[in-house]
């Protein structure tokens, strides 16, 4: 279709692939699981890949927002400090059903054990301490998502990192979740 100039236009994108990669359970999968977990204490990062080939080279992005669905606390019922959520651009290719803490690909490690992203987080989301799950998580990834657009940087999806140690475990709708799934 044709898009008049001028005129913005809002679209909602779920994942095309979603995982969460454990340093203990470091050659398990799972990215057929309901459930994305973020933890700093038990080390574990969740993978979101959005396909964003759609939009024409050249649209400018006003926003983009990654929500997630924070579930709930592994134990616990409000999150008893405040915590730190950076989301990273990752920068090699990984695959749903393949990705562990040790590799990306079956028969490819990650270059770095637990995902290579870059260093400075896109996005920083700062939770109070005393947050109830059962909300919405947004994130603006706005320059990201612009890069990824006019092909400066290559889409291979994202990573949440919890930069500092925590006793906290966070858990996560995944794209297998029957409601409230991960949108950008």
């Amino acid at each position: 279709p044709r898009f008049p100039p001028g005129v913005d236009y809002l679209f909602t994108l779920g994942p095309v692939a979603d995982t969460d990669i454990d340093k203990n359970l470091s050659n398990f999968n799972f990215g057929a699981e309901p459930d994305l977990y973020l933890s700093k204490g038990v080390e574990a990062r969740p993978l979101l890949q959005f396909d964003t080939t759609g939009i024409a080279a050249g649209k400018t992005i006003t926003k983009a927002t990654l929500r997630l669905y924070f579930l709930r606390l592994f134990t616990g019922t409000q999150t008893s400090t405040s915590l730190v959520i950076n989301v990273h651009a990752t920068t090699k290719t990984w695959k749903e059903l393949e990705a562990t803490w040790r590799r990306r690909i079956s028969g490819t490690n990650w270059t770095t054990a637990g995902g290579d992203y870059l260093a400075t987080a896109t996005t920083t989301k700062t939770l109070p301490a005393n947050t109830t799950p059962g909300i919405w998580l947004e994130f603006d990834v706005t320059p990201l998502v612009q890069e990824w657009v006019d092909g400066v940087t290559v889409n291979n999806g994202l990573i949440l990192v919890l930069p500092t140690t925590s006793s906290e475990e966070l858990m996560f709708n995944s794209r297998e979740a029957a409601t409230d799934r991960p949108e950008l």
